[in-house]
């Protein structure tokens, strides 16, 4: 992270799997979380979307925005801090 800094990098995107995200929410690095929701329901074995050890603090976060598009939902969460 400190070379991004140095490089004066404002914001990251990072588009993982559950491991990766768990590994930025166990280090606090999340500020904004999307999630994309389809109007299909399905069942099966499945992780979280952050699998991982758990962070010193939980995250809280707030409903930026919402969309719908032919029912899909898009949303976007902000860090409340």
């Amino acid at each position: 992270m400190v070379g991004l800094q140095r490089r004066q990098v404002a914001i990251v995107v990072v588009e993982g799997g559950p491991s990766l995200n768990g590994q930025l929410v166990a280090a606090g690095l999340v500020d904004e979380w999307c999630l994309s929701i389809a109007p299909m329901l399905l069942a099966g074995e499945s992780a979280r979307a952050a699998h991982g050890p758990a962070p010193a603090a939980p995250i809280e976060l707030r409903l930026h925005r919402l969309l719908e598009e032919d029912g899909y939902l898009f949303a976007t969460y902000r860090s409340a801090r």
